[in-house]
């Protein structure tokens, strides 16, 4: 067992170490807007090895060593973002938490730092949290506009013109409805990406981690059903009546509920295919495709509500 001298020397290197790491990753990722995701994982994997106590001071280390290349903004962003994601992610992960806490816990903090970021770009700017939605939204109207004069100039059919026209016209209202919704979803797979990189860390570095099931065996219960049903009921059962906000949030939170449902419905179709010997490049390819097909991507979501109570894979008979 090392001495508590040589843990705190260890403790120094690796915190200098990878809060030098997190510097570049955020710096490169100003160019190469790839590292996003995975900036918070050398915090992530510091907090696990050394505590939350290195983990912070190292987040402030870096954070400060980001303001001084790239401005006092960017090194808040460090602070909270990359900060306040790692620590959380790499607690639960020495913690031992299940996956899927941990994933849920670490998508909090990802929603939380989002949300830190639209506000600290809104007070950098002066501009604005409203102000800055409607900045998005002629954004999406320019880009329709330049959309439909690039088709123009192909000589797409006016029929096809008349539903991107519409679709482009309905895209800055569809954002200001599902903005949560799209947040709430961006932090999952912010989360995700997260989570994957510090666990493929951990496993090389022998490091135990809570094992993740098979995809192809993921199951949501039958009882996160009600939530839907709820979500349905309060936006659209009583349309004559105003509930203002309360009908806003259950169109988000059945926006999300669609997503959760479609993944499922991926889990189903992937054991299916596997269960034929279809390759997994083209279990990909597949779903992938009816996932993005507008007149066959309901039967995702569609599949995976169904699995909760019909159990297609028969996986409570194996449990």
């Amino acid at each position: 067992m090392k001495s508590p001298r040589a843990q705190r020397t260890r403790a120094l290197t690796e915190g200098a170490l990878l809060a030098a790491l997190t510097i570049v990753l955020y710096v490169a990722d100003i160019y190469t807007k790839l590292l996003l995701y995975v900036i918070p994982v050398p915090v992530a994997i510091l907090v696990i090895r050394n505590g939350a106590r290195t983990g912070a001071i190292a987040t402030a280390v870096s954070a400060l060593g980001v303001s001084l290349i790239l401005g006092p903004i960017d090194g808040l962003i460090v602070l909270v973002r990359v900060g306040f994601i790692g620590i959380v992610l790499g607690a639960l992960l020495a913690r031992k938490r299940p996956w899927l806490i941990t994933l849920a816990g670490t998508s909090a903090a990802s929603l939380a730092a989002f949300v830190s970021d639209f506000l600290l770009v809104s007070w950098s700017t002066g501009l604005s949290p409203g102000a800055m939605v409607a900045k998005v939204q002629e954004t999406f109207v320019e880009a329709g506009q330049r959309t439909m004069e690039l088709y123009q100039k192909m000589g797409v059919p006016q029929e096809s013109l008349g539903l991107v026209k519409q679709m482009t016209e309905a895209m800055p209202v569809w954002f200001k409805t599902f903005l949560p919704a799209v947040l709430a979803i961006g932090a999952v797979f912010s989360a995700a990406i997260a989570y994957a990189a510090a666990r493929w860390i951990l496993i090389r570095m022998k490091r135990d981690v809570e094992p993740i099931p098979a995809f192809a065996d993921w199951r949501i219960d039958w009882r996160w059903a009600w939530g839907l049903i709820g979500a349905l009921l309060l936006a659209y059962a009583i349309p004559s009546v105003d509930l203002g906000f309360a009908r806003t949030l259950a169109t988000n939170v059945i926006a999300v509920y669609v997503m959760i449902y479609a993944v499922q419905g991926i889990a189903v179709l992937w054991s299916v295919l596997g269960s034929m010997g279809v390759p997994k490049g083209l279990r990909a390819v597949i779903a992938v495709f009816l996932y993005l097909t507008p007149t066959l991507n309901w039967l995702l979501p569609m599949t995976g509500l169904l699995d909760g109570w019909l159990d297609f894979r028969k996986l409570m008979s194996r449990a």
